[in-house]
Formats: C-alpha cells, structure tokens, sequence
C-alpha cells in the first residue's frame, strides 16, 4: 500500500519539492517513508500538506481492520492536513 502511495506521490511533486526526490536512489522512490523524511529534512513538517493528502486519499479499510480504527486514522489524517495547512 505504502507503494501504491508514493507512486501517487512522486508524480504530483513539484518544483523545489520535486527536486528533493532527485538525491532518493530510483530504488527507494516507492518508499513512502524515505520520500517523507526527505521532504521534512529539506522543509520540515509545514510542506507535508501533499504527503497527508495523498494518505487520506488512498487510505482504504485494510482487511480484519473496523470501522472505528479506519475512522480514527482518517480524522488523524485530516487533522495533520488542516495543523499542516494552517501553519503556512
């Protein structure tokens, strides 16, 4: 799934963002955690707006998970993408 995330991610990247991914191995350019920790190391936790928003997009219900956990995660991800959004 992680997968699946960062090629969402890596095409919708651009400008200065985009030019972050071009010190990732090509190897590690579907790690969704290997794009996210360069994103923040080059412009810290305000520029994640389009990271928290491709999680909320792609996020599904993963088999054997409820309701109530798919909900929590969700809300968490909104929050992320407004406290992101807010602070630029």
């Amino acid at each position: 799934m992680n997968s699946v995330k960062a090629s969402q991610l890596v095409p919708s990247l651009r400008g200065s963002a985009a030019e972050v991914l071009q010190g990732i191995p090509a190897d590690k350019l579907t790690d969704l955690t290997t794009i996210k920790k360069a994103l923040e190391s080059r412009y810290g936790d305000s520029h994640l707006t389009q990271f928290y928003g491709t999680e909320l997009k792609t996020r599904q219900q993963k088999p054997e998970e409820s309701l109530q956990v798919l909900a929590t995660d969700v809300e968490r991800l909104m929050s992320l993408s407004w406290r992101t959004l807010s602070t630029l």
